[in-house]
């Protein structure tokens, strides 16, 4: 087997890389895709989860709520919202 060149070793050790973390990034986006998947059929199940949504991304709630709004430090994460 050749050193260089479309077959050779260099070549396969290359792609090998490519592949190791291209499967890398399809787990991570898979994993992000479970966890919205289960946002969404929580949301589809639970009104009060729906309700909960809209009010945290318009700020709305049914009269007679009381929103609480705390701002995100600088490098704090963002949770996803899961049924109580």
């Amino acid at each position: 087997m050749a050193l260089a060149g479309d077959n050779g070793l260099l070549e396969r050790s290359s792609l090998q890389q490519r592949l190791i973390s291209t499967e890398s990034r399809l787990a991570y986006m898979e994993e992000g895709n479970r966890e919205i998947e289960a946002e969404i059929r929580a949301l589809k199940m639970a009104p009060q989860v729906r309700r909960r949504a809209a009010a945290e991304a318009l700020l709305h709630a049914e009269e007679g709520s009381t929103i609480y709004r705390f701002e995100e430090n600088e490098g704090a994460s963002r949770h996803s919202l899961k049924p109580r």
